[in-house]
């Protein structure tokens, strides 16, 4: 149902809780007179905003990319014939996948 913490991770969180609520309250400014040398506003002063605002216009981008290399096959094949002759028709095209026992080529 419940998960027990274990307690030294409870005193862990509490010490920590209470190092923290007794350090910032005396992070404050102090008295008035200790701090005498620095000036007091008494309006707010107009300030003139150091940003930009540009209107979003979508765009295409392109999905290519241009490249010089060299392209390797990720594994070759020697296809070599039985018999010689000519080829009377080459049936599939380049890039086809194939299986063992395809037709590739009629030969004469």
């Amino acid at each position: 149902m419940f998960k027990k913490t274990p307690t030294a991770a409870v005193i862990s969180c509490l010490l920590c809780l209470s190092v923290v609520c007794f350090t910032f309250p005396g992070c404050g400014e102090g008295k008035p007179e200790e701090n005498s040398n620095l000036p007091i506003i008494t309006k707010l002063e107009k300030s003139t905003p150091n940003y930009e605002t540009k209107k979003i216009v979508p765009q295409r981008i392109a999905d290519e990319v241009r490249a010089i290399g060299t392209v390797q096959a990720y594994q070759e094949v020697q296809i070599s014939p039985e018999i010689s002759g000519k080829i009377k028709k080459i049936v599939l095209t380049v890039g086809d996948q194939v299986k063992r026992g395809d037709l590739l080529v009629e030969i004469d």
